[in-house]
């Protein structure tokens, strides 16, 4: 890091149109960076390391401004940490405890209390350890695991299912101290109505995303599917099946269906009926991302770029489910030209060229814009 980049920091803490939660992402990146550095900078290094502590302080309450001004959110509980939300989750992959509440145990089945206290602990620690996990998610784990009386639910159609199981519950506490049982994923019973409704509402499991994107269209379009080309859906459907990441999938398809209602209302009026459904891994600079992009092909925005009332009803109402969970970004034409409108990021290197522009940022291969596109970027 040059003294350039270190001015570049310096500024960007003094300007009055970034909030506090937006510079505290950004900064966070390059504290670690900013101790490392030599003497020359010193005095510089010391200035700006004391203002990020300070904003370290604020970040609990200060008010977020949406990145196109459009949306006011007060920071009650966690700001927008979506790599946060996914290392969280990463503990039902690789821990010693939480793990084996949804993965069969590798060795002797531990004792029922010295197990789940052993949950208990890594979940308080991890909460400490990423204190911007998504809310939500924190809930349907600690009902699934602790909660005598758990009461967490899955999606099915437009319901949710209730499910009252859960490794604190008493009847499965007395399955489990049976000598003869092992691990719930080995009963026949235990797994169907707990262990696999759970992993399926905590992550987009391989093989699962093309039922979901397909769910979630029939229930926005209704009749009017009947209209709409979605043979390009269909036939990347092995593609989409390809994808994982963990995520709340309630409010990923409460999301998705609230873009798929937004196409089918939009149809009406510009008689475009082509949607594609894509998946892709990419690295960026900050991040490797699984990409969900969802397009109304032809479809065209009908506010200008930087309109103040662009982020309203449904496109609030994503944002919110989104939060914590995914960055979501849009591409289109709009009545001035290309661009991109980024809604949600934490990404420092992507969210440092969107604070120069402060605002929509243009397009240069217009090729690459074939309609209105949505595009969700999970860690």
């Amino acid at each position: 890091m040059n003294s350039a980049k270190i001015d570049f920091i310096s500024e960007l803490l003094s300007r009055k149109d970034i909030h506090v939660s937006e510079k505290e992402s950004l900064f966070a990146l390059t504290k670690e960076e900013l101790k490392k550095m030599g003497k020359d900078d010193a005095e510089k290094i010391a200035d700006i390391l004391k203002r990020i502590e300070k904003l370290e302080g604020e970040k609990n309450n200060s008010e977020f401004s949406g990145l196109d001004g459009g949306i006011k959110k007060v920071e009650k509980n966690r700001p927008h940490r979506p790599k946060e939300t996914k290392s969280f989750l990463s503990l039902f992959n690789n821990s010693d405890g939480i793990k084996y509440l949804t993965h069969k145990f590798k060795s002797e089945k531990p004792e029922y209390v010295d197990f789940i206290n052993l949950c208990k602990r890594e979940f308080e620690e991890n909460k400490e350890k990423y204190p911007n996990t998504a809310e939500k998610l924190l809930s349907r784990i600690k009902e699934f695991a602790f909660s005598e009386k758990p009461d967490w639910f899955i999606r099915k159609g437009k319901e949710r299912e209730y499910k009252h199981k859960g490794w604190s519950e008493s009847s499965f506490v007395e399955w489990y101290k049976q000598p003869v049982n092992t691990h719930p994923g080995w009963d026949a019973k235990w797994n169907e109505e707990m262990i696999i409704p759970f992993k399926e509402s905590i992550e987009v499991r391989a093989g699962n995303l093309y039922s979901i994107i397909e769910q979630s269209l029939k229930i926005a379009m209704g009749e009017s599917i009947n209209n709409f080309d979605i043979e390009q859906i269909i036939n990347n459907k092995n593609n989409l099946n390809t994808a994982e990441f963990y995520t709340d999938v309630d409010l990923f398809q409460q999301a998705l269906f609230l873009v798929f209602s937004m196409i089918n209302e939009r149809s009406k009026k510009n008689l475009e009926f082509g949607i594609s459904v894509d998946y892709e891994n990419e690295t960026l600079a900050g991040g490797d991302f699984k990409k969900v992009i969802i397009t109304h092909i032809n479809s065209e925005a009908t506010k200008k770029a930087n309109d103040p009332e662009f982020v309203k009803g449904d496109f609030h109402s994503i944002i919110t489910n989104l939060w914590g969970l995914c960055n979501y970004e849009i591409n289109a034409k709009f009545p001035d030209g290309y661009y991109k409108k980024i809604f949600l990021t934490d990404n420092f290197f992507e969210y440092r060229n969107y604070v120069s522009i402060n605002k929509a940022i243009l397009i240069d291969d217009i090729s690459k814009v074939t309609g209105f596109t949505h595009i969700f970027k999970f860690y």
